[in-house]
């Protein structure tokens, strides 16, 4: 199947969106820990504890990564996930 040059744009332009101002864009609060790492609420799994792991620094935008329901992804696969 052959993808349109416009979707390929799209996609390499909603990839490039930091991890951390995608969780601005759904709601996500988020707080420094430590040096790099971040914390904030799991939308999926609404633990009360802030158990979703926000790592600016790897991958192209940053990871996510949820140590309860260990759903985990780049922004684009949090988007993906929140928004269903």
């Amino acid at each position: 199947m052959k993808t349109s040059p416009a979707w390929e744009k799209m996609v390499k332009k909603a990839r490039a969106i930091d991890i951390r101002s995608m969780c601005g864009r759904l709601g996500i609060q988020i707080e420094r820990k430590g040096r790099g790492s971040w914390f904030g609420h799991c939308p999926f799994c609404k633990n009360e504890t802030p158990n979703l792991h926000i790592s600016p620094d790897k991958g192209r935008c940053g990871l996510y990564y949820c140590l309860d329901c260990h759903q985990g992804g780049d922004p684009l696969a949090l988007y993906m996930e929140v928004r269903k």
